[in-house]
């Protein structure tokens, strides 16, 4: 399963043009199964079109839309592009939106051989550090208090201090993978856009996320996309041969009760002899 975020800043590349059919050619050749926008346009008087859902069909894919700045019948947020059906979706604004609304959208995926795959989306704040650690801190509880299961968040987090305590405590809640710097998309310094995941694994032998750099992708954004390949975590062998070790004691356990309430169902019939 391969999974992508992209913050396509409105279809405006560094060439200030706004070019919906180039973000779709890069999203075209991601190849993932699963992709989180940031900064999606769809205001009629910022865009002649709805991007998500022009995006959505171009590439034939399911769309979760997440406006948070509303104009008219359009709006600007987030957005969730699928090839697996969609179960079900929550979407959410932050208690503390900061310099502009900001939220997250999250959905229920039905991923194949794995099930109910929960997705979140999301763009957190940008200019104030303790509104955003907020935002991580929110994004953590929402975690922890819904099901368990495989999870992946994928966001622009706008995080590029690696030591934030709050986004080092999101972190024990729903693992990041190592990723590279994303932005400014034409010399990546900065890890703003990250990909973090709970009951799955990069199949990366260093778990990492990798950015998608071309001649198309330098142009088409000022982000670089973050993909990452996803498999099912692979069970821990000292948790099975605990378990393992667990069940022999209660066979052996089991059979030694056996064996002493037998010896007395045989013994009680000579006792009355």
């Amino acid at each position: 399963m391969r999974v992508a975020t992209y913050n396509i800043h409105g279809c405006v590349g560094l060439d200030r043009r706004r070019k919906p059919e180039r973000i779709a050619e890069v999203i075209k050749s991601l190849e993932a199964d699963i992709v989180g926008l940031q900064e999606v346009e769809g205001r009629q008087s910022r865009s002649k079109v709805d991007q998500a859902r022009h995006l959505a069909g171009k590439l034939g894919l399911n769309l979760v839309e997440g406006p948070l700045l509303l104009e008219g019948k359009g709006g600007y947020g987030n957005a969730l592009l699928t090839r697996y059906p969609v179960l079900d979706v929550h979407r959410r604004i932050f208690q503390r939106p900061g310099s502009q609304t900001r939220g997250l959208i999250d959905a229920v995926l039905d991923a194949p051989k794995l099930g109910p795959l929960r997705v979140i989306v999301t763009h957190l704040e940008v200019r104030d550090h303790r509104i955003r650690s907020t935002q991580l801190r929110e994004i953590k509880h929402l975690i922890d208090d819904g099901a368990p299961g495989p999870a992946v968040l994928l966001g622009d987090l706008n995080e590029w201090w690696h030591r934030r305590l709050a986004l080092k405590a999101l972190d024990r809640t729903i693992h990041f993978l190592h990723s590279p710097a994303t932005f400014p998309a034409r010399l990546p310094l900065l890890r703003l856009d990250r990909i973090a995941v709970r009951g799955l694994q990069s199949t990366d032998h260093d778990n990492r996320a990798r950015r998608v750099e071309s001649r198309l992708t330098r142009l088409a954004s000022d982000h670089l996309p973050l993909v990452a390949e996803l498999e099912p975590t692979a069970p821990d062998p000292a948790t099975n041969d605990n378990r393992v070790r667990g069940r022999s004691a209660q066979s052996r356990s089991g059979s030694r009760a056996q064996a002493r309430e037998s010896s007395s169902r045989v013994s009680t019939p000579l006792d009355a002899q």
